[in-house]
C-alpha cells in the first residue's frame, strides 16, 4: 500500500480513535467512577487493536511507532501498550524481489547469489525498515544479511508527514500522553537507522570496549565490511534468544540480574557514542530484566539511565516520569541509588519545562 491510499487508511483509523475518546470524555460526565474506569480500559484495548490492524496493513514507519508505544512503560496506559506488544514479533516480511532489487542497487547490479555462495530467499526476521536473511560466504562462513527495503526512504518521508498530522489530532483528545515526544523519538530513531554504516561503526566500537572487560562474557557479531553498505549490513551469523523470550532464557539459565547489567552497560556505551536512541532501546530491555528479576535497585538505576537519555534528547516529559519512578523506588528501599543526582535531574527537568 503506497501514496494516497496509505494516508487515507491512517487518517481513517485516527478519526475512529479520536471519536472513540471523544465519546469517552462525554460519558465521564454521566457515569459513575467505576463504570468510567471499566469503559476507559475497554476503549484503550479496542483502539489499540484498531491501530495494530492498521499498522500491519500499512507497515513502514507505522510499525516503528507501534513497537515504540508497546515498550513505553510509565508513560502510556498499560492496556494500550499490552495490545501492541505483538508488533515486536509480527512484522510481515516483504517479497524476495524487493530484497534482490535493493542488493543490486547497492552492489552495482550484482544479485545476492552473485555476492554470496548461498542466500536464503526466506527471511529469518523482518522489521519496519528492512529484513534479515541467512547467507553463506564463499569461504563457507555463515552470515546474517540485513537489507533495507528499496522504497523505504520515500515511505519514511510520507509516513513522517502523516504521523505529524495524526499526532496533532490525537493531542487534542489525549493531551497527557506525549504524542509530540513519540513523534520526535520515532523521527530521530528512523533517520539514524537508515544509515547502516553508523550501526556497523557502533557494533565495532562497543565490541572493542567489551573486549577490554574480561569479566563480561559478551560477544558481538563481526561486521563483514566487503558485503556491507549504507543500506545493506552483513555480519557473522550468531545464534541467540530474543530478550522478550523470558522462558527460553530461564531454561538456558541466563541470570536476569546479570543480563540487566550487561544491557545497561551496552546502553551506556551507545549513549557515550552519541547514539541516544539506540541507548534507550538497550536501557528499556534492561528494565524488562530488572523487573523480571524483581531487582528493585537495578530497576531504579535503569530508570535513572533512561531518564538521563531522555533529558539529553530534550524529552522532558518522559524524563520527569522516569526520574519520579526511580526516586520512588530509591526512597522505598532507603538506598542511595544516585539519589542526589536523581533529585537534581528531576528538579532541573521540571525547571526546563
Amino acid at each position: 500500500m503506497r501514496g494516497r491510499s496509505r494516508l487515507l487508511v491512517a487518517y481513517f483509523v485516527t478519526t475512529q480513535v479520536a471519536l472513540s475518546y471523544l465519546m469517552l470524555a462525554v460519558a465521564r460526565r454521566f457515569r459513575r467512577a467505576d463504570a468510567v474506569e471499566r469503559l476507559t480500559l475497554a476503549k484503550h484495548r479496542k483502539n489499540a487493536r484498531r491501530i495494530e490492524a492498521a499498522i500491519l496493513k500499512l507497515r513502514g514507519l507505522f510499525i516503528k511507532v507501534g513497537q515504540l508505544i508497546s515498550i513505553m512503560a510509565n508513560f502510556l496506559p498499560d492496556a494500550f501498550r499490552e495490545e501492541l506488544q505483538r508488533l515486536q514479533d509480527q512484522v510481515p516480511p516483504r517479497p524476495y524481489r524487493d530484497i534482490e532489487a535493493r542488493v543490486r542497487e547497492e552492489f552495482g547490479g550484482r544479485s545476492p547469489t552473485d555476492l554470496f555462495a548461498e542466500f536464503s530467499q526466506e527471511p529469518v526476521a523482518s522489521a519496519s525498515i528492512g529484513q534479515v536473511h541467512r547467507a553463506r560466504l564463499r569461504s563457507g562462513e555463515e552470515v546474517a544479511v540485513k537489507v533495507q527495503y528499496p522504497d523505504i526512504e520515500e515511505m519514511v518521508r510520507i509516513d513522517l508527514q502523516a504521523l505529524r498530522r495524526i499526532f496533532k489530532v490525537l493531542r487534542w483528545f489525549m493531551p497527557d500522553y506525549g504524542f509530540d515526544t513519540i513523534y520526535r523519538e520515532v523521527s530521530e530513531m528512523v533517520v539514524a537507522e537508515l544509515d547502516f554504516r553508523r550501526e556497523a561503526a557502533a557494533i565495532e566500537k562497543i565490541a572493542a570496549n567489551f573486549a577490554k572487560r574480561p569479566d563480561h562474557n559478551v560477544r558481538f557479531p563481526r561486521v563483514i565490511a566487503e558485503c556491507s553498505t549504507g543500506r545493506v549490513l552483513t555480519t557473522e551469523w550468531m545464534e541467540g534468544t530474543k530478550v522478550a523470550q523470558m522462558d527460553r532464557l530461564d531454561s538456558q539459565r541466563v541470570d536476569r540480574r546479570a543480563q540487566a547489567h550487561v544491557l545497561n552497560s551496552i546502553g551506556y556505551l551507545h549513549q557515550m557514542s552519541g547514539r541516544g536512541e539506540r541507548a534507550l532501546r538497550f536501557y528499556r530491555q534492561a528494565l524488562i530484566f530488572s523487573r523480571a528479576a524483581q531487582d528493585r535497585r537495578s530497576e531504579a538505576l535503569t530508570l535513572y539511565n533512561i531518564a538521563r537519555a531522555e533529558r539529553a534528547a530534550g524529552r522532558l516529559e518522559l524524563a520527569i516520569a522516569d526520574i519520579k519512578a526511580s526516586l520512588e523506588i530509591s526512597d522505598a528501599l532507603r538506598t542511595k541509588v544516585g539519589s542526589e543526582d536523581l533529585r537534581a535531574s528531576y528538579f532541573a527537568s521540571v525547571h526546563d519545562r
